[in-house]
């Protein structure tokens, strides 16, 4: 999103507070609005990876139903208007400047970060348009996130990794105390945490705070079908929705887990009674999220992928070597940010790619340049860097000729190409 813009260089100027833990900022902003976020139904999602598709496929099974829905997730690929969505459309410009304009005053005295500003932001623009529920994706963590002064009607957890440690925890059981923080009394959460220690910590708090856990496998069944260069099959068996043949265009078995905790919280929630079966169908297929798995050719093979975390790379992996098992020839750009373990995310690479291009971020917090080819190098790569995301997809096209190339380790780095290339993040 062009930064040119007095309100909006004021906008991504909080990003210098960092990250700051508590509530009493969001809180501020939220009295001052009369409490926004009290006027509309909430669906509240954690987890390390899949939040993000997760939401995008309930928010379209909600729209479904026929309701009025608002969508806010972080971070954007290439626009800030696509964080705060109402009926999947993003907020026009025009509009989220009268936002900012409203609050600049108040976000100045309360000393709001960037995150804590938007999250406001969304809030207000959702009670403005009289949404009916608004699926919520938390930034980081849950206990303190600034999203955590809803009331939601049900909480969806997707999995627990280990990432963010510096700010959530060194283990996987600290980690899940964090993002286990957005359970709530009576509240019904839907998960599909696998790791013993963190579902450990989960039944824990929901037993603690009087919280009910739904876990996918046990509540509501998925069994996928297989994977094309189209999209993934997959069914699913659930308390009232008995689903076969459903098809996404979101490719990869961990989609159809996405999509199957949405499904699941559909249901948990009281949406699905009356909603006919070829509606969730069509829901489901119809949802879009951009920059997972993105396959911009088949011939040549070219694919993007947001995933910047260990899990989220392996994952990625899987997908190719189903859809492509014989390719070995690949190459790789890739750019991360400093507190992510390139060398054990490039390492998961390594079975596509004998090339990478590596490069800096378009952000202070990019991991050094220097430090990502030396660790490349070690793992067997033949490396070369380049000065930015574009200059490195257009490298990694010169390198790649007719064999596969991938872009891959952060929203900037998918952001940057998706924009170079003209393409629409939806």
């Amino acid at each position: 999103m062009s930064e040119d813009h007095p309100l909006i260089r004021f906008l991504f100027s909080r990003h210098r507070f960092g990250l700051k833990p508590g509530l009493e900022r969001i809180e501020a902003l939220l009295n001052y609005l009369g409490r926004p976020e009290k006027k509309f139904a909430v669906v509240h999602v954690a987890g390390t990876n899949g939040k993000g598709s997760s939401s995008a496929f309930l928010e379209s099974l909600l729209r479904a139903a026929g309701l009025r829905t608002g969508l806010y997730t972080s971070p954007h690929l290439v626009r800030a208007e696509e964080r705060i969505r109402v009926d999947f459309e993003p907020v026009a410009r025009e509009e989220l400047l009268e936002l900012i304009r409203t609050l600049k005053p108040r976000i100045e005295e309360s000393g709001a970060t960037f995150f804590e500003s938007v999250t406001a932001m969304a809030f207000l623009y959702f009670a403005e348009r009289k949404v009916d529920v608004a699926v919520v994706e938390v930034g980081l963590g849950g206990r303190w996130d600034a999203t955590n002064v809803v009331s939601p009607a049900v909480t969806l957890i997707t999995d627990v990794h280990l990432d963010h440690q510096a700010h959530l925890g060194r283990s996987m059981g600290e980690i899940a105390r964090e993002k286990a923080g957005i359970l709530k009394p009576g509240v019904s959460c839907f998960t599909y945490v696998r790791s013993r220690a963190a579902l450990s910590v989960l039944l824990e708090q929901a037993e603690r705070v009087g919280a009910r856990l739904y876990r996918q496998q046990r509540e509501g069944r998925i069994r996928v079908a297989g994977l094309s260069r189209e999209g993934t099959e997959f069914g699913y068996s659930g308390r009232e929705l008995r689903l076969s043949h459903l098809r996404s265009q979101l490719i990869g078995r961990h989609q159809a887990r996405n999509a199957g905790l949405a499904l699941l919280a559909f249901e948990g929630g009281g949406w699905a009674s009356s909603v006919p079966a070829e509606a969730v169908r069509l829901a489901i297929e119809r949802t879009r999220w951009a920059g997972r798995f993105e396959i911009l050719s088949a011939e040549p093979i070219r694919v993007l992928d947001v995933a910047h975390n260990v899990q989220g790379v392996r994952a990625f992996v899987d997908t190719f070597r189903e859809l492509w098992p014989e390719r070995s020839d690949a190459t790789v750009v890739m750019g991360v940010l400093a507190d992510k373990p390139f060398s054990r995310m490039a390492r998961q690479l390594r079975v596509l790619a004998n090339r990478m291009v590596v490069c800096p971020l378009p952000t202070i917090r990019s991991a050094g340049i220097d430090e990502m080819a030396t660790q490349a190098v070690e793992l067997g790569f033949d490396v070369e860097i380049a000065w930015g995301p574009v200059e490195a997809w257009k490298r990694g096209e010169q390198l790649a000729g007719s064999s596969p190339l991938i872009g891959i380790g952060s929203h900037y780095l998918v952001g940057a190409i998706f924009e170079e290339l003209g393409l629409d993040p939806g």
